[in-house]
């Protein structure tokens, strides 16, 4: 009986540490919307985000792309061998394409990309910036969340301000939270098998 109550113990704190990984492993997804309001524009222009965070860029109007490059405003494609780059994509309000960027290995840092459809950089100025930070740290410029986006919308305005309304800041606090709950959970039960 003793036994069996240890090989319980050692499943709850099996799946326990599990969920605990998962917590970290799993990234956020984050919008971007391009094209907004029919201006040559990506919303949020800048935002933070984690490493193991993906980015989805959302084309909702015009025709536009996303191109990686070095520095910030610039129109130039990043001489990085595994620089981002996606296809022209024709926006539409309705059902928007989208394009994914998996950043789960990226560099802790600022990653640039701008817009190389006809004269958006240069002269539109449509460029943006992630400043990617190390797993784990709270963003304190935080982007939308993918999931809370219900659908898109062709007259949100444009704008390019980093600011986000408290309700995003206080979601993307969620993963920490779930990260202090499932820890103090494990901590409960190592507690309990030392006792």
């Amino acid at each position: 009986m003793i036994k069996m109550i240890k090989m319980i113990k050692l499943f709850l704190l099996f799946i326990t540490f599990t969920a605990f990984l998962i917590t970290f492993v799993i990234g956020e997804t984050w919008l971007v919307q391009v094209g907004v309001g029919g201006n040559n524009v990506f919303v949020p222009a800048n935002f933070d985000m984690n490493v193991g965070d993906t980015v989805t860029y959302q084309f909702v109007e015009g025709t536009h792309d996303v191109i990686q490059s070095d520095t910030y405003g610039t129109c130039v494609k990043s001489a990085s061998p595994n620089a981002f780059s996606s296809a022209k994509e024709i926006g539409s309000a309705s059902a928007p394409p989208t394009v994914s960027w998996d950043l789960s290995k990226a560099p802790v840092g600022q990653i640039y990309y701008y817009c190389d459809v006809e004269d958006h950089c240069p002269v539109d100025k449509m460029y943006a910036m992630i400043n990617v930070l190390p797993a784990g740290t709270p963003p304190k410029n935080p982007g939308v969340k993918a999931s809370q986006v219900a659908s898109p919308s062709s007259s949100t305005s444009a704008t390019t301000s980093p600011s986000t309304p408290g309700k995003k800041s206080i979601s993307s606090s969620d993963k920490q939270v779930s990260a202090v709950v499932v820890g103090g959970a494990i901590l409960s039960l190592i507690g309990y098998f030392l006792y």
